[in-house]
């Protein structure tokens, strides 16, 4: 999952990765989809306090190729910022733009 920001003026992305280890994140200033491993791709509005929320919810999730794998970590996060976002854009009354597929 890829969540972009902006600080100080540049575009930042924050990458949020589950897998056998658990989770990682890293931060960066390059382009997430340059590599090509962006699936889906959504704009959306989430709070930090929220995200720390989203993962939280997971947290101590033990992997299982089967059933809860970075996949299925990243429809979950996925779907959770699409909500977070829609409560937000609802509260705010603005419509978020079209989502890029």
């Amino acid at each position: 999952v890829v969540y972009e920001y902006k600080a100080g003026g540049r575009q930042l992305s924050l990458k949020i990765d589950w897998g056998r280890e658990g989770l990682a994140f890293c931060d960066s200033a390059e382009e997430p989809s340059a590599d090509g491993d962006i699936i889906m791709r959504q704009w959306c509005r989430v709070r930090p306090e929220e995200l720390r929320a989203q993962l939280l919810q997971v947290q101590g999730r033990e992997y299982v190729l089967t059933s809860w794998n970075c996949q299925h970590f990243s429809q979950h996060m996925f779907d959770q910022a699409s909500e977070a976002s829609k409560a937000l854009t609802e509260l705010s009354g603005r419509e978020p733009p079209e989502a890029d597929e």
